[in-house]
């Protein structure tokens, strides 16, 4: 943390967020979690991260969290899942907050690219 917040503070980059790639959930502990949360609301940006999802038993609860996610929910605000729908990727949103989720999204995404699919 101590680069980006150099980075932030004394080398005129001005961040809103830190995005973390592929991070391995399976592997961190709450304190991780704790620390990445500290941080951003120091620097006052957020921090979105992405995961894969890998196993064969069920990942997710009956509510849609992962199971690997489970014990993180005390620091995450917002959770968003996607799912394969055959023709777009649909976005859901499993934790919103304190307010209750609202499920599937609206916007879909193009598998092919990635991007916010025409309605």
């Amino acid at each position: 943390f101590n680069s980006l917040e150099i980075m932030i503070t004394q080398g005129q980059f001005a961040a809103e967020a830190l995005i973390v790639d592929g991070y391995d959930f399976a592997e961190a502990s709450a304190d991780d979690l704790r620390k990445f949360r500290e941080f951003a609301e120091t620097m006052d940006i957020e921090v979105w991260f992405s995961a894969s999802l890998r196993g064969n038993e069920p990942i997710f609860d009956k509510d849609g969290i992962p199971k690997v996610l489970k014990k993180f929910l005390d620091e995450i605000a917002v959770l968003i899942t996607l799912s394969f729908k055959g023709e777009y990727i649909g976005l859901n949103l499993v934790k919103n907050r304190n307010v209750p989720p609202q499920g599937e999204l609206p916007l879909k995404l193009d598998p092919a690219t990635m991007l916010i699919a025409e309605e």
